[in-house]
């Protein structure tokens, strides 16, 4: 399934994933699957040998659902946000772009669909490069999001499902109304940019 192997906001993000110990290790084995294509070592985690499927628990019955999110960012340093239209959950909200895994899609994969279909974005996935991973437990589901760096010009992005977009600089992310597995991106950001950042 997966071995912590180092660093502590690795362990916390796939082993706080899913309450019950039990659960965990039902559980973690399908976003390690999942996760390889973000980047194992990015997150200071590696794939062991599988060990017998235990029997759930009540807290694994909520499904698992898989997205992937860019922290687009032009030459100023400044983040593309999107808020959720009308008609949509958290309706309102801004959030990272990005969207849910087809079956047997890769982080990198979702990300160049889903931004070529809401933004018009033609980028390939070798484009994006692997930051940071949420994880939240709604209460239908639970939600497991890696966050994938990539910069693009200023101008490139043009909605096309309704939603605002906004060029926003980083140290403004926490003061904005998010989704609640955005925030702690959002304020990684704000606090300690990635190597690189402008």
């Amino acid at each position: 399934l997966v071995e912590l192997a180092r660093g502590p906001r690795a362990a916390c993000a796939l082993s706080g994933l899913f309450a019950p110990a039990r659960d965990r290790a039902a559980l973690a084995g399908e976003a390690a699957r999942w996760l390889a294509g973000f980047g194992l070592a990015t997150l200071g985690l590696r794939p062991v040998a599988a060990a017998p499927r235990p029997r759930l628990g009540p807290a694994a019955a909520r499904p698992v659902v898989y997205v992937a999110a860019a922290a687009l960012t032009d030459d100023r340093g400044r983040v593309l946000l999107a808020r959720r239209p009308p008609g949509k959950a958290m309706a309102g909200l801004w959030e990272f772009p990005g969207g849910k895994a087809a079956p047997g899609e890769r982080p990198r994969e979702t990300l160049a669909r889903e931004l070529a279909e809401e933004l018009g974005l033609a980028l390939p996935a070798a484009a994006f490069a692997p930051w940071d991973l949420a994880r939240h437990a709604y209460d239908d589901f639970h939600l497991l999001m890696p966050l994938m760096r990539c910069r693009i010009p200023a101008g490139a992005p043009r909605p096309r499902e309704g939603q605002e977009i906004r060029w926003t600089p980083r140290t403004r992310l926490p003061g904005l109304a998010m989704p609640a597995a955005n925030r702690p991106l959002a304020a990684r950001l704000a606090r300690t940019p990635p190597a690189g950042w402008p």
